[in-house]
């Protein structure tokens, strides 16, 4: 006689298994589970677990998409436990796709709402009815037989398509569970959301001619000024999977939208992002073809807003088989990983993207780079004509037969139609006009500079009034070339011209800024052969390399503002010199104010360019210079008080080690330091540095990247400076981490008197190497970008946590540019310099 379930379940004992074989029949495994899963939810104590559980799940794969935090709540999810045990067999179930609609609100098209039935208000009001009757309590039972019932009072729909309208709007699917129990699920609120929305499509909106009240509140009115409808409306239609071929129209109101709007890139993405996690094959390949659309149209916003890790993340759940992997179609995810490599190649100074693609790599989940398509993902573009307007086909025949006709409407509509050709005709020969006017006169300016700069060959004159006066011209010329190729992308040819004249105004312009820094006249320097071949073959360049640059370059140049990632550490954002100036004398001023930053000082060093080490010893008038060559001529330490600085000096309480602003004024004799002062460092290049780090010297070639992530420190107008981690300390020194502070320039704007300055507590000891350069040169597409690199030495005798103060100085143009931060988001010590942690005792 078999035994029930129960009893199988109390006399199981690990100790009655043995490692003889047995023949475990794995159809029978999710019947087990299901059975399993049943009994736990039925169990109070450890349904409580199961719905912490699921909370955790459903904010990790939905996370960005949630809607309303009601999802959330216990009473909820115990809910929708309730209603679907006995149906699955892991909760992991309820976070797929299929059951997508329990945690996000669904989208849908009013093509896919009139493809079922052109009663869809009544329906939707019939509906609404029905939900105020029931109450708030809902049973599965009485809804199903209300359901048929509701099919009675329809003029022309029948059952099955009542059912499908329900369905769509409540989950966005075509199958699931019955629509009574989604209704149940859902619950009465959420019911009325979903069917208001049905109500405010724009097609419904035209039929519709009740408006339904409850507690006062008119549905139709809800919806009005919301633009997330419109995103909505524009992305439905785009992404319809009945659409026969890619709806170019709709992509395109679509993309107008998020750059119309101030917070259009964040709206999208998000609705993107849902649209592509879509269990519909077709759907999903739409969505992304509006994602590829947006980033070569919407600029330099919205390619930040996609490189955050909160859109990645999304596009990482697509093919990781911990979240939809396991249902993903193969063609959705060859897609993704298409337009993931692409954005590895196209925007790579978006680290957060490299950092995504290398760990997809790394875990095996992409094995290759895979090949990627030759033409961009762009609507197609108009017929282009060399002939006059007035020769098109059909503007003649309209414009032939309104003048045949006698109505005196007629002949008005010919009339305006006249004076419409001839105005697109006079602003296309504007058009032309203008661009062949400003590239003579950047081909004569450019001539002239270089003649002028090859006459000062070898002299040690300045250049003359006249040589500055051109140079200026020049450099106003190159905004307009920017712009000009903007306007230009439907001619390639004279996209060409205009890109070879910024490559021949920009070795002009970066001759002269030479001669500047030197202070020695030399002539422009000659091209080299490579360059001339680049120049020659920037003509032939295929049409995808020359937007690809322009949709990146351009883009930034236009954007009023450059938006800081989310993640940025600095959390100082300056709108004003005075601001800055406030600032920095709160957060880096100590007790003593002779370590105060001089603006005095920091102007006069900007109008007397020096090297590296001299604007170090010269913040201050009153400072004494030392002698540099103690340390190797240009090092920086810092050290405690009390090395050069007179014993009577104000007490101070903070911990942190001043910015080297400028040196103690005074005799510079040694004297011991104050043990017991607990007084702040500060910058002594007279003393003689710890011997920890005074003879430590580390090449820059010589350094491995490590695994850990780095830090960004700055990223606004172009410029991206970061910070990055060695992945081993100086051989003979394992308690000295290293790290390397790195600054690239992608910006059409110079970069001059780049400076990089540390400050650390009391407890360690940090050293700057020399960098490697103090000048950027604007973005050459044709070129990688120029980096300035410095190495960090850091000791930390104590193992503490790492906190480090930093102040970035440059020059972007003619604006001086000041950023101040705090740094305590360091990597664990051991973890970073890859040592064991060592107990040390110390003795007073």
């Amino acid at each position: 006689m078999g035994r029930v379930l129960a009893e199988l379940i109390s006399e199981f004992n690990l100790s009655k298994i043995t490692t003889h074989s047995a023949l475990l029949d794995l159809e029978k495994l999710p019947e087990f589970n299901r059975i399993h899963l049943q009994q736990r939810i039925e169990d109070e104590q450890k349904c409580h677990v199961l719905i912490k559980d699921l909370q955790q799940q459903i904010q990790q794969v939905y996370a960005a998409q949630i809607q309303d935090q009601e999802v959330l709540v216990d009473d909820y999810i115990r809910r929708v436990l309730h209603l679907r045990k006995g149906h699955i067999t892991s909760l992991k179930e309820l976070v797929s796709p299929t059951y997508s609609y329990l945690w996000v609100r669904p989208s849908f098209s009013d093509q896919q709402v009139a493809s079922l039935t052109k009663e869809a208000p009544h329906i939707a009001s019939l509906v609404l009815r029905l939900i105020e009757e029931q109450g708030e309590e809902l049973s599965v039972d009485r809804l199903s037989k209300d359901l048929k019932s509701l099919t009675k009072q329809t003029k022309a729909t029948k059952h099955r398509e009542v059912m499908k309208l329900l369905r769509l709007v409540l989950s966005g699917l075509q199958q699931g569970p019955s629509v009574a129990e989604m209704m149940v699920s859902l619950g009465p609120a959420e019911i009325r959301h979903r069917f208001q929305k049905l109500l405010l499509l724009p097609d419904t909106k035209r039929r519709s001619q009740v408006s339904f009240r409850t507690g006062g509140q008119t549905w139709a009115a809800m919806a009005s000024g919301d633009s997330r409808d419109t995103f909505e409306s524009w992305l439905n239609k785009s992404t319809d999977p009945n659409n026969e071929e890619d709806r170019w129209d709709c992509i395109e109101g679509f993309y107008k939208l998020v750059m119309q709007e101030t917070e259009g890139p964040q709206i999208a993405l998000r609705l993107i992002a849902h649209k592509i996690q879509s269990p519909q094959e077709k759907e999903a390949l739409q969505a992304l073809t509006v994602l590829e659309a947006c980033m070569n149209n919407c600029g330099k916003r919205f390619h930040s807003e996609a490189a955050k890790f909160r859109f990645l993340n999304e596009l990482i759940k697509v093919l990781t088989p911990k979240y939809f992997g396991a249902w993903t179609p193969q063609k959705v995810k060859d897609r993704v990983t298409e337009v993931l490599y692409g954005w590895t190649l196209w925007l790579k100074e978006e680290p957060k993207i490299q950092e995504a693609y290398s760990m997809l790599k790394k875990q095996g989940i992409v094995k290759t780079d895979p090949k990627l398509p030759e033409t961009l993902i762009m609507a197609p573009p108009p017929q282009r004509t060399t002939e006059s307007v007035f020769d098109q086909e059909d503007k003649a025949k309209l414009l032939a037969r309104l003048l045949k006709s006698g109505r005196p409407e007629d002949l008005e509509s010919a009339n305006r139609l006249i004076k419409s050709t001839i105005k697109e005709e006079q602003e296309k020969a504007e058009k032309v006009a203008k661009r062949e006017s400003t590239l003579l006169e950047v081909e004569s300016s450019t001539k002239q500079l270089r003649e002028l700069l090859d006459q000062h060959t070898g002299t040690s004159l300045q250049p003359s009034d006249d040589v500055k006066e051109l140079y200026e011209r020049c450099d106003r010329l190159r905004p307009s070339l920017f712009r000009l190729a903007s306007n230009t992308t439907d001619d390639d040819a004279a996209l060409a011209q205009i890109l070879a004249a910024n490559d021949e105004l920009t070795l002009v312009v970066n001759a002269y800024k030479d001669l500047m820094a030197r202070g020695t006249c030399h002539p422009g320097r000659s091209r080299s052969k490579s360059e001339e071949v680049t120049s020659k073959n920037i003509c032939s360049m295929n049409r995808r390399e020359i937007k690809s640059y322009h949709l990146i370059d351009l883009s930034a140049l236009d954007s009023p503002q450059i938006q800081r990632k989310a993640d940025s550490p600095p959390p100082f954002e300056s709108s004003s010199p005075m601001f800055s100036s406030h600032l920095e004398n709160t957060l880096f001023s100590g007790p003593e104010p002779d370590f105060e930053f001089d603006d005095l000082v920091t102007k006069q060093i900007q109008r007397n360019p020096k090297s590296y080490y001299e604007e170090l010893m010269q913040f201050d008038k009153g400072c004494q210079m030392t002698n540099g060559n103690q340390n190797g001529g240009r090092e920086i330490l810092l050290r405690a008080r009390g090395c050069g600085e007179s014993s009577d000096s104000s007490d101070a309480t903070n911990g942190w080690s001043h910015f080297p602003s400028q040196l103690v004024a005074g005799s510079g004799s040694h004297e011991e330091p104050n043990k017991g002062s607990g007084s702040p460092l500060i910058l002594q290049e007279n003393c003689h540095p710890p011997s920890s780090l005074k003879n430590i010297f580390v090449p820059l070639e010589t350094i491995r990247s490590s695994h850990l992530e780095p830090i960004t420190l700055y990223n606004r107008a172009g410029i991206h400076v970061s910070l990055h981690f060695a992945r081993d300390c100086p051989s003979g020194h394992p308690g000295v981490a290293v790290a390397v502070m790195s600054a690239v320039n992608t910006s059409a704007l110079s970069v001059k008197d780049f400076m990089f300055q540390v400050a650390v507590p009391k407890s360690m000891l940090v050293k700057l190497q020399p960098a490697s350069r103090t000048q950027l040169p604007p973005y050459d597409p044709l070129l990688p970008p120029p980096a300035v690199s410095q190495v960090l030495l850091l000791a930390n005798p104590e193992s503490r946590k790492v906190r480090l103060r930093y102040k970035l100085t440059l020059t972007y143009g003619d604006q001086q540019l000041i950023e101040t931060g705090e740094i305590d988001s360091f990597p664990n010590w051991t973890t970073w310099t890859g040592q064991k942690l060592k107990t040390t005792q110390t003795q007073e």
